[in-house]
């Protein structure tokens, strides 16, 4: 008998120790991303209050209530035969939301209580995808819950996660499609074999692309990419096919499948189909990925906004990137694009991580760009390319190579007044009500 009671009290004070143990990994763990935040990303803080919603800025360990994000399937509807977009794992459909949307309570503000009786996008897994596609799809969803809301991230909704029901993640619906065709559709054919710019209007469609309307959505998304990195989240997937256009010409950064919260001060993994040309160096020798290197991604980004669409590296084979990287070799300026873009682009590209500029900084470069462009910069246009873009990663030996670059000249950052009126009449919509101290 008294080694029975002595047995039971062992196992009882054995569980409260574990406990304690995992209480305290926990907070460590939590402590050690919102360091790494700062470390690593634009001094950024994973507990610091979002401006955007009402609702302090969620943290790695804080546990995502299923139930509030939960949508029942009959507030939802889903079109089948309109099918958005598709993928190696999933389907976008496009659907009707009844009544609010979740995230209306969860993260309350001016912005989210449009999402009431609403259009949405709903992302679905196909009936034979596998345990791990079903993990990695949770996995996105639960990382679209930490984010919070940002005018220039694509947002979740709702979800529906029940066991019994096919999962599916219910997001904003952005009626302009992904940036990348959008700039394609929107080329304005002069049947001139040079491209007319001018100060003055050469066109009455509203349709046609501006330069001011391409410095919009550059600034746009490295305002949403500065909001990722400041919370340690590094996105993996930077390119104009993830970011979505809106009806009002807003652009949000989408498909966060890649994404991850740093744990360490470089995030390293193996496997699977990576965009290889629009992956920095670093990544491409040593599967290493950081806020540097969706910087380097976002140079791509670049280039592919301002060519209109071009695709980068056409000539050269995914087999060959690391080698045409290491020889200091880099995109060329795009036909039309103004030499203080190109010259970000540069910057973006260098070899070593840290000579690369911070989100922040690429943010405040374009405002300050953005600020001075007019109004009537000419419209732009270019061939139509063609192209894949992802492929099977293949490590070649490592090296390094030099190369310099230019730099614009410095200039005063407009204020964030200024700027919000700049990308207002450039998108013709008002960025100021999502905006929320």
């Amino acid at each position: 008998m008294i080694i029975a009671i002595f047995g039971f009290c062992w196992y009882w004070r054995r569980k409260q120790i574990i406990a304690h143990l995992a209480l305290v990994h926990s907070s460590a763990h939590l402590s050690s991303h919102v360091e790494l935040a700062k470390v690593y990303t634009d001094k950024g803080d994973a507990t610091k209050r979002n401006q955007y919603t009402d609702q302090p800025g969620t943290t790695h360990n804080e546990t995502c209530t299923r139930d509030a994000w939960e949508v029942s399937s009959d507030q939802l509807k889903i079109f089948n035969n309109e099918k958005l977009g598709s993928g190696a794992f999933c389907f976008v459909f496009k659907g009707k939301l009844v009544g609010k949307a979740p995230i209306c309570k969860i993260q309350p503000s001016v912005a989210t209580q449009c999402f009431e009786n609403c259009e949405v996008a709903v992302k679905k897994l196909p009936e034979y995808a596998g345990d791990l596609a079903k993990d990695d799809f949770v996995q996105e969803i639960d990382f679209m819950k930490r984010i919070g809301y940002h005018p220039h991230l694509i947002s979740i909704l709702g979800c529906i996660t029940d066991h019994q029901l096919d999962p599916c993640l219910i997001i904003e619906y952005c009626c302009n499609g992904d940036l990348l065709k959008y700039v394609r559709n929107r080329r304005l054919e002069t049947g001139h074999e040079e491209i007319m710019r001018t100060y003055y209007p050469v066109t009455v469609d509203e349709m046609a692309l501006r330069f001011k309307d391409l410095l919009s959505f550059a600034w746009q998304i490295s305002d949403g990419m500065d909001y990722l990195s400041a919370r340690g989240c590094i996105h993996r997937d930077v390119a104009a096919r993830n970011v979505l256009v809106n009806e009002m010409k807003v652009a949000k950064i989408g498909d966060f499948g890649l994404c991850r919260l740093m744990d360490t001060a470089t995030y390293t993994t193996r496997g699977g189909r990576l965009p290889i040309k629009w992956m920095a160096l670093e990544s491409l020798q040593d599967y290493q990925y950081t806020t540097k290197s969706d910087v380097w991604s976002f140079g791509v980004l670049l280039y592919e906004l301002f060519s209109l669409g071009d695709v980068p590296y056409s000539l050269i084979q995914p087999t060959d990137m690391i080698d045409y990287l290491r020889s200091g070799k880099r995109l060329e300026k795009p036909e039309h694009c103004a030499d203080h873009v190109y010259s970000i682009m540069q910057d973006c590209w260098k070899e070593k991580p840290d000579e690369r500029p911070f989100f922040s900084d690429l943010k405040m470069e374009l405002g300050t760009l953005l600020s001075y462009a007019t109004k009537e910069y000419g419209y732009l246009d270019m061939r139509k390319p063609s192209g894949g873009n992802y492929y099977p990663l293949l490590l070649n030996d490592s090296g390094s190579a030099e190369q310099s670059e230019s730099h614009p000249e410095k200039s005063t950052a407009p204020n964030e007044t200024d700027l919000i009126s700049v990308i207002d009449a450039a998108t013709g919509a008002s960025i100021e009500s999502h905006i929320k101290d």
